[in-house]
């Protein structure tokens, strides 16, 4: 039905804008006077008030598009200064809210971020100690670690991410023993225990 009533609409629209161009061009102007001048005016009014109706009708109106999500100002800043945090800097953060856990709106989590940065290990203890995980990886699946690896982190910011890996990855192999023969944990930065055994 609204496609029926558009394509008549836009059929009447050519007509006025034909008559109007002929009318103007003294065409009909001289032939029909000032009859034509006054029929030119109200068809004027018809195609304004159609037009408004079909607007209404058809909702031709733009619709606000969406906005992007913004992040918080305050986590932006606690992501800069990861960076080159020390630990009283980072103390200082955590006393104003920030979380060793919370991503950013990219998704990376402070430890995979502070891990493409900084270079002082003592924060990385801080981090770790307050709840930070090497398990936490951004949206490519990367954590900390490989971070840390891939971009030639200092050898002791490596060593205590992997420690910390190996003994998450350990915790979770103990747990899976204890469910009885069989049981299996392969991770990627430790050997796999199998059936008991360990294979390297």
């Amino acid at each position: 039905m609204r496609r029926t009533f558009l394509v008549l609409f836009v059929l009447v629209v050519i007509g006025i804008v034909v008559f109007l161009l002929l009318s103007k061009s003294g065409f009909l102007g001289d032939n029909l006077g000032k009859q034509g001048q006054e029929l030119s005016g109200t068809l004027e009014n018809v195609f304004k008030q159609s037009k408004d109706a079909i607007s209404e009708l058809v909702g031709t109106k733009e619709e606000p598009k969406p906005q992007a999500p913004k992040e918080d100002p305050k986590i932006t800043k606690f992501f800069q200064q990861l960076k080159t945090a020390t630990p009283e800097t980072l103390g200082e953060m955590v006393v104003q809210g920030f979380s060793p856990t919370k991503p950013n709106l990219a998704g990376e989590p402070p430890i995979v971020y502070m891990a493409r940065y900084n270079d002082n290990l003592a924060v990385y203890e801080l981090m770790l100690n307050i709840g930070a995980s090497v398990e936490q990886t951004n949206k490519k699946g990367d954590n900390a670690l490989k971070v840390a690896i891939e971009r030639g982190a200092p050898l002791e910011i490596i060593r205590l991410l992997y420690a910390n890996q190996t003994a998450l990855d350990e915790k979770a192999r103990q747990e899976k023993i204890k469910q009885g023969p069989g049981a299996k944990v392969i991770t990627s930065y430790y050997p796999s225990i199998e059936n008991g055994g360990v294979k390297r």
